[in-house]
């Protein structure tokens, strides 16, 4: 995985919107997970739900977010619910006065955060507070499934009763196949592949931040470090989950085929 952070530079042909409502939708599922989820331990107080119930909280969310990026607007969630016990208004003004004086600086931070304003960004998030996705202990029924399936097919032929029996194993298979694709949204376009840095290194300084895997678990440091991530742990992970030896075999070649590339 690769936790660099790159954009593409764009020149906008009006200035971006700063204090305009937004149009678009709130998936607030999405938007609160980062509320949820975090370590608010410290906070002197945290907005409880009944409160956030009474004074339509979700509503007025709507009307003061006016924030460029998806991570911005979970940051914003957790921000406005979270009661801390030391706030610098100072440094706060500052940014704020900084960047109604200067309209340039503006409007490039806008443009390089709206490169996380897709609805996959919600899910950056996910790589760093909740646990890892480990393999299920009922994941042996999906190779049991599988021959059943088959054995289904082959003895609908013969007798018709089995025909239920196939399509229960079906409707099983594809409740199987939204939860693991639900979980691999967590993962999938919320970051970039490692090659893509190429077109950015130039122009742009780089930063990574590195992971270790222990007790079948990933750890990240949290330490920005400088230049672009050499090393992956994609394939280490499909290891510990045991995955078929046949697609971490040919995951290790593909890896190969880029490093080649990139070097």
């Amino acid at each position: 995985m690769s936790f660099n952070n790159f954009f593409r530079k764009k020149t906008p042909t009006s200035s971006p919107a700063w204090n305009e409502q937004k149009t678009d939708d709130f998936h607030f599922e999405l938007i609160e997970h980062y509320f949820r989820n975090k370590d608010n331990s410290s906070a002197f107080q945290i907005i409880s739900d009944q409160f956030i119930n009474d004074i339509d909280f979700y509503e007025l969310f709507q009307f003061i977010d006016r924030t460029s990026s998806k991570i911005g607007q979970q940051y914003l969630f957790n921000q406005l619910l979270t009661i801390k016990t030391q706030i610098d208004f100072e440094e706060q003004e500052a940014l704020v006065n900084y960047f109604i004086q200067n309209e340039e600086k503006r409007i490039k931070g806008q443009i390089l955060l709206s490169n996380l304003n897709k609805r996959e960004s919600h899910y950056i998030s996910y790589l760093f507070i909740n646990d890892y996705i480990s393999k299920p202990k009922w994941f042996w029924i999906i190779p049991t499934l599988s021959v059943t399936v088959l054995l289904s097919i082959i003895f609908t032929f013969i007798i018709s009763k089995v025909f239920i029996l196939l399509l229960l194993c079906v409707i099983l298979n594809m409740v199987i196949h939204f939860w693991n694709k639900r979980n691999i949204m967590a993962y999938m376009d919320s970051i970039h592949d490692i090659e893509l840095t190429e077109f950015l290194s130039a122009e742009y300084d780089l930063y990574h931040f590195t992971e270790t895997i222990h007790d079948q678990q990933i750890r990240f440091d949290y330490k920005l470090k400088p230049g672009n991530l050499t090393t992956t742990n994609a394939i280490r992970v499909l290891e510990i989950n045991d995955y078929p030896e046949e697609v971490i075999s040919e995951a290790k070649k593909i890896s190969g085929l880029l490093r080649n590339h990139n070097s």
